[in-house]
């Protein structure tokens, strides 16, 4: 996802295979955690070139396919950090905050293709070993907070996605709580876990 080239080689390949792309999700993300001035620039470039570009080179590699067909959805499963931001995860916020920025404008751009949708997907933590990986400079013990979902389901809401386009998505009940939680009592959210 972070190497334009390769995803569009993808996009290639797919086509050499199928002839044509239905469905494109853009589905990538790393984070790490810690002071935002303590965390390695490289770090930070790293997980915004993984959860930003990688959306933006899966979009623009696409998107043209799409144009060219007459049809296609776009489904970027974009997550409840979005809406909210991750206090110590600064790049990843900015990286999600991004990504919802891409989608909202893309959804303009091509709403005079009836054919073409540009989703959104909010889900709120999965059960899975993503945040347990994250680069790490607070010294804490990460792990997925408490509720985490099955990603199993999530799967199901891109493909009912797929099959019905919406703009946005909220496929558990999370996502819709934190994201007006976060709009009605923003302090909370920020409060600071360190």
């Amino acid at each position: 996802m972070s190497d334009a080239a390769q995803v569009q080689q993808l996009v290639k390949e797919a086509l050499s295979c199928y002839g044509h792309i239905g469905y494109w999700i853009n589905n990538a993300g790393v984070l790490s955690f810690g002071k935002f001035e303590e965390t390695p620039l490289e770090v930070i470039d790293q997980v915004i070139k993984t959860n930003l570009l990688g959306y933006v080179y899966g979009a623009r590699a696409v998107l043209p396919v799409f144009k060219q067909q007459g049809k296609g959805v776009l489904i970027n499963n974009i997550s409840i950090g979005g809406w909210m931001p991750a206090p110590f995860g600064t790049a990843y916020t900015a990286s999600k905050y991004g990504i919802r920025g891409m989608v909202e404008g893309l959804q303009a751009e091509v709403s005079h293709y009836p054919n073409i949708h540009v989703c959104a997907l909010y889900p709120g933590f999965q059960r899975s070993a993503g945040i347990g990986h994250a680069a790490n400079y607070s010294g804490i013990r990460l792990s997925t907070p408490p509720p985490a979902f099955d990603p199993g389901h999530l799967a199901e809401a891109m493909v009912r996605l797929a099959l019905n386009p919406t703009a946005a998505t909220y496929p558990d009940w999370f996502g819709i709580i934190f994201k007006r939680l976060y709009q009605v009592c923003p302090g909370w959210i920020r409060e600071p876990p360190l």
